[in-house]
């Protein structure tokens, strides 16, 4: 009989704290005015000296950003990745996914376009509906294209 000892245990990937603004959620509206009423657009109070200007502006910048869309800060556990998931699965999953809100992005112009055309006249109709086939096309062969990448990365190993 044989026997040997394997080690077994895997690495805990290391919890990360990540800090961001939900970018989704900004105002674009209220931070023009916010920054239309900063020292930012107030020339006559600009410091001569470029450092003193460019420091100016990451404050000024930084100020308005936390008061309209202030900091989040959470804690991210990565999940470890199978060993075949390189970046070539990752680029295409990602255009996949881009693919996809595409495609629901033209399906809703297209079915609101049925419901009441832009230009009354049913050549905007066909020209969305037209989009909307093309966005399902390019999705449905970004989709048939990373099957196949997976597939053949998964035979590797």
């Amino acid at each position: 009989m044989l026997r040997w000892d394997v080690a077994a245990t895997r690495d805990v990937p290391p919890v990360v704290t990540v800090a961001s603004r939900p970018w989704s959620r900004l105002d674009v509206d209220l931070l023009r005015s916010a920054i239309s009423t900063s020292r930012l657009c107030q020339p006559d109070t600009w410091p001569a000296d470029i450092d003193a200007m460019a420091a100016l502006y990451n404050d000024e910048f930084s100020d308005v950003l936390d008061s309209i869309l202030p900091v989040r800060v959470f804690t991210r556990r990565p999940r470890p990745t199978d060993p075949w998931f390189d970046r070539e699965c990752r680029d295409a999953k990602r255009t996949t996914r881009r693919l996809v809100r595409a495609f629901a992005s033209a399906s809703r112009r297209a079915a609101s376009a049925v419901a009441a055309p832009l230009d009354g006249t049913a050549s905007g109709v066909t020209a969305t509906a037209d989009i909307a086939k093309a966005a399902k096309a390019a999705w449905y062969n970004q989709r048939r294209l990373y099957r196949q990448l997976r597939r053949n990365k998964c035979s590797d190993y």
